[in-house]
């Protein structure tokens, strides 16, 4: 039969707990042409409790073909429903079916045997058309099993159509030691088993000789929010003692380096001056691994922060943040004359990045430890683990993305347009961003425009939402995405806040914040209208006619000559009547020699 393989988005699927009611079973088509193969089970020995498993194999079917695919899986193999997952892209919508067998009741924690009950997970798939495959995992986790226990050759059946198609054996054998005492887990993320982020998490703890809670110790950060950067600590102490309360506990919790303890803005419970969180919560110590009796009591008011240096003695509920000045990390140190065995201890505090640390395999290196010591510990008690941490940009997506608007103050009807920037880190980068804006901001899907044609952005106009799914990105490669948005809608006060979501396989995580004032529109400022000043005229001096002159030159007299004045000399008409004397005492000394002459 010719084979059309068909890969895509993982689906990953929650299980829908279904207790009770054995051997429920999903219609299934006749005639059908479908088969599975490739069944392989990781590990096949589990060597400590909460152990991931993985199911994989391969289904496929002949044209507009479908079936029931159903596996049987041990109880002690299974934590509880809910740490079923299925991965696969042929599930049909509200198929999933999980169903208890043989035991009347759910328990997270099994004994030394095996009763014989288990786990029967079923789902119709899709019919396709074509010759077709689908490669699919089922995702389980193992129970808490108590430690020197042993049992071989637990089966895992897999069937189709309720045909048998393979039998998986696995086996248990958990060495004698005990339990660790405490476990100190990230709230933001968390890796997919196996993943390059655990190897590079185990190279770090190796280094620094510390182990860690793979489910809860290995996670992420987000350097642009300290808010989602929670770490917990919890104490049992009736791990600590097996007859008495526990006495003289001292906790020591230590930052990854240059990190510090960040005051929450909305704190998960009450919190120390500080920003440091405590509750206590009941367990029940008639139950195997001492479940958690609904219920916390707050008790963060009873612990007193005080000074000193790292190190020094504590009274009892004293807690201190201080730093090593040998090593520049900030510890978080507490003590407890006495803890209850009926009760567990949690530490809370969110951690604020102050710079990037040295890489570890390409992923930068948050590392801090707990350690506990108590008056009746036994040295060969395990006392301290580490938790592990890579900014939510690398262990995310492998990509680097910013968020930005093009103002920060608009008034209603302005232009406004929000950018994405990513840049790949790694080579097939792929992923995706939602970001849902604000009802008063309507998208304008015209202007929504992606730089590169491997990231496509969809927009759901009656969400407001804006989608961009990016595939095959590589190492370097720059995306850029625009987005306008309508302002009409906004009125004079408005303050419009918006973020996004990247997400990918391994889930999502908040990006950064962006903001926008809206101010109301205000009439172009007219300058002031002046009228207009006649220009000043000046007084004029009347002309001034000075007397007629009649100056004789041999015997005739001169026309009358006007001179007119303007407030400045009149120098032509002196300098006339100055050549007129001169002509005349001339005329006057010529005669006179004339006389001389004829005497």
């Amino acid at each position: 039969m010719a084979k059309k393989r068909i890969t895509g988005g993982i689906a990953i699927v929650a299980a829908l707990a279904i207790l009770g009611t054995p051997g429920m079973a999903l219609a299934a088509p006749s005639g059908t042409d479908t088969y599975v193969e490739g069944v392989n089970v990781t590990p096949t020995q589990i060597l400590k409790a909460s152990s991931p498993v993985e199911l994989t194999y391969t289904y496929g079917a002949s044209d507009q073909k479908s079936s029931v695919v159903s596996f049987e899986i041990p109880t002690p193999l299974v934590y509880n429903a809910d740490s079923i997952k299925l991965d696969a892209d042929n599930l049909l919508a509200g198929s999933l079916q999980i169903t208890l067998v043989g035991r009347a009741f759910d328990t997270d924690t099994d004994g030394d045997n095996w009763d014989g009950s288990f786990y029967r997970v079923s789902y119709q798939t899709v019919p396709a058309s074509g010759a077709h495959e689908y490669p699919s995992t089922l995702y389980f986790e193992t129970s808490r099993l108590r430690v020197n226990t042993v049992m071989n050759d637990l089966p895992i059946t897999v069937m189709n159509d309720g045909a048998l198609v393979d039998t998986k054996h696995v086996s248990v054998k958990i060495p004698g030691t005990k339990p660790t005492v405490i476990n100190t887990s990230v709230d933001n993320g968390k890796y997919a088993d196996g993943g390059a982020e655990v190897a590079a998490a185990h190279q770090s703890g190796d280094r620094e000789s510390v182990t860690f809670n793979e489910k809860q110790g290995i996670g992420t950060i987000d350097l642009m929010n300290a808010n989602q950067n929670i770490i917990r600590t919890s104490i049992n102490p009736a791990m600590m003692s097996g007859t008495v309360d526990p006495t003289g506990v001292r906790v020591d919790a230590t930052l990854p380096y240059q990190n510090s303890v960040f005051k929450a803005d909305k704190p998960v419970m009450a919190a120390t001056a500080s920003g440091l969180m405590f509750a206590i919560q009941k367990i029940d110590l008639t139950q195997p691994n001492l479940p958690n009796i609904p219920g916390i009591t707050v008790i963060s008011s009873q612990f007193t922060e005080v000074g000193g240096n790292y190190g020094d003695p504590l009274g009892n509920y004293e807690v201190r943040i201080s730093t090593d000045p040998a090593t520049n990390q900030t510890h978080i140190e507490y003590y407890l004359d006495s803890l209850p065995r009926d009760s567990k201890l949690f530490l809370v505090y969110n951690q604020k990045v102050e710079n990037m640390p040295s890489e570890i395999s390409g992923f930068p290196d948050f590392l801090g430890k707990t350690s506990v010591t108590w008056d009746q510990m036994d040295a060969n008690t395990v006392n301290e683990i580490g938790t592990w941490q890579t900014p939510y940009r690398i262990s995310a997506a492998s990509v680097d993305t910013v968020k930005s608007v093009d103002k920060d103050s608009i008034h209603p009807g302005d232009a406004l347009n929000y950018s994405f920037d990513f840049t790949a880190t790694k080579d097939a980068t792929s992923f995706w961003v939602s970001d849902t804006i604000d009802s008063r901001l309507p998208i304008k899907p015209e202007s929504v425009v992606s730089d590169n044609a491997k990231c496509v952005p969809t927009v759901k106009a009656e969400t407001n939402v804006v989608r961009v799914d990016c595939a095959d990105l590589m190492t370097g490669d720059k995306v850029k995405i625009s987005v306008g948005v309508d302002t009409n809608k906004t009125v004079d006060g408005d303050k419009i806040d918006n973020t996004y979501y990247l997400g990918t396989a391994l889930g999502f995580l908040k990006g950064n914040d962006v903001s926008t004032a809206v101010t109301a529109a205000t009439p172009p400022v007219v300058p002031p209208t002046t009228p207009p000043v006649p220009p000043t005229t000046p007084p004029t001096t009347p002309p001034v006619t000075p007397p007629t002159t009649t100056v004789p030159t041999n015997g005739t007299s001169n026309t009358d000559e006007t001179l007119a004045q303007t407030g400045a000399p009149a120098a032509g008409p002196i300098a006339a009547a100055a050549l007129a004397l001169m002509v005349l005492g001339a005329v006057a000394l010529r005669r006179k020699r004339n006389a001389r002459s004829a005497s």
